[in-house]
């Protein structure tokens, strides 16, 4: 098993380590989605205009953040990411 958290040092300086480092922030994953995660937050889709998704995720608020990354587990987990 995996800890997921979309955590950056960036976040953390925008957000508080408290907003980040805590048990509201993290999920027990397999590894395996844990890369699939990782390898969909390097992707560069076409709408996102040549940003990685975790490039564009940087520019959102920490609850459009925190939502987005509770469906990105969901879809990994149900196998439709």
């Amino acid at each position: 098993m995996a800890s997921y958290r979309g955590a950056t040092a960036d976040n953390i300086r925008k957000f508080g380590a408290e907003s980040i480092h805590n048990t509201n922030n993290l999920v027990e994953i397999p590894k395996e989605l844990h890369y699939k995660i990782n390898g969909y937050y390097n992707s560069k889709p076409l709408e996102l205009g040549g940003l990685t998704v975790r490039d564009w995720l940087k520019t959102q608020s920490f609850e459009a953040q925190y939502e987005y990354g509770l469906d990105i587990v969901q879809k990994a987990l149900n196998g439709t990411l």
